[in-house]
């Protein structure tokens, strides 16, 4: 199926257009991860200067006890985004097909815990089976390769009965850098291609799923597999088509790190390092939340007509 991106994207304009508080919604769900990393970062500095407090034996409790809420507290952060955030993409969805709309959608994620638990934890597994087999491969195919004679004549000389693994890294220290940079990159690119494959496969099966909840995560990746069948050029010129939102996202996220990109430099602020690093932090979050009330809606409204797109069956079941 050709997919249109122009037409898309003015199909996302009038579906915005017929949903009044998409960006309130879209405020409410940034607001609430900007406000949730806000609090996050300040306990983090909290516990940080408690614990710094906690030294030597006695105070190994206390300072336990501190590590762990600290932990506890990432713990939280991690567990729950994911749902909040395929909740936003519902709402999408929700507005690219005329439904009736609101905030509330955004808890859809946690409604529907167990299927997108399911659907999370299969793709972080394909995911990670996927780098494994990058890295064999990678490894095998460098191996084999002519670029790799200077490593192995190296590895020939090593004794055959030297088996202390300290010795052989000190002795793999001599080895010009230059030697591992081919291995280096066969892995990299096999790396990108493999998780760019599956990033594509995979790319409508949340969409899928908040769908049609009812089918299972294996039923939301075999759906997107055979949808984005013959398709992955046209996603991927929707995707260059927002170059410019990826490209600002990028640049937002850059100054986050201000107070470091200074430090490198040589350059520091008049302030002490918290107080420079929270105005960059507070920038970042300000900058991000802007960015997102602009244009984030249609983004994700245009990628929502694209699964709509693909799956006119599922949609028309989804209404019945």
């Amino acid at each position: 199926m050709l997919l249109d991106r122009h037409k898309l994207r003015e199909e996302a304009h009038r579906s915005l257009s017929n949903a009044p508080h998409a960006r309130r919604v879209v405020l409410i769900h940034t607001g609430a991860i900007l406000l949730f990393s806000l609090l996050l970062m300040l306990a983090d500095y909290l516990l940080d200067r408690q614990i710094s407090t906690t030294g030597g034996l006695r105070g190994m409790d206390n300072r336990a006890i501190l590590c762990t809420i600290q932990m506890m507290l990432r713990l939280i952060q991690l567990i729950l985004l994911p749902f909040w955030q395929i909740g936003y993409i519902y709402y999408a969805l929700q507005v690219a097909k005329g439904d009736s709309t609101g905030a509330g959608d955004l808890m859809e994620g946690f409604r529907r815990f167990a299927p997108v638990l399911r659907l999370k934890l299969l793709l972080t597994a394909i995911s990670l089976a996927a780098m494994l087999i990058s890295a064999y491969a990678s490894c095998f195919v460098f191996l084999m390769s002519p670029l790799a004679k200077p490593l192995l004549e190296f590895l020939e000389a090593v004794p055959g009965d030297t088996i202390d693994e300290a010795v052989i890294m000190e002795a793999l220290k001599t080895v010009p850098t230059q030697n591992f940079v081919p291995a280096i990159a066969f892995f990299v690119m096999s790396l990108l291609a493999g998780l760019l494959f599956l990033f594509y496969r995979y790319r409508m099966a949340e969409m899928w799923l908040m769908n049609r909840p009812e089918g299972g995560a294996w039923a939301a990746l075999r759906n997107s597999g055979k949808g984005m069948k013959g398709n992955f050029k046209a996603i991927l010129k929707i995707d260059l088509s927002f170059w410019w939102f990826y490209l600002l996202e990028v640049l937002v996220t850059v100054i986050g790190y201000g107070d470091v990109i200074l430090g490198a430099f040589g350059m520091e602020l008049s302030t002490d390092a918290f107080t420079t690093y929270f105005l960059f932090f507070m920038l970042y979050l300000l900058l991000q939340l802007a960015l997102y009330w602009w244009k984030r809606n249609e983004v994700a409204v245009t990628y929502a007509h694209a699964y709509c797109a693909l799956f006119p069956q599922e949609d028309t079941k989804s209404q019945q």
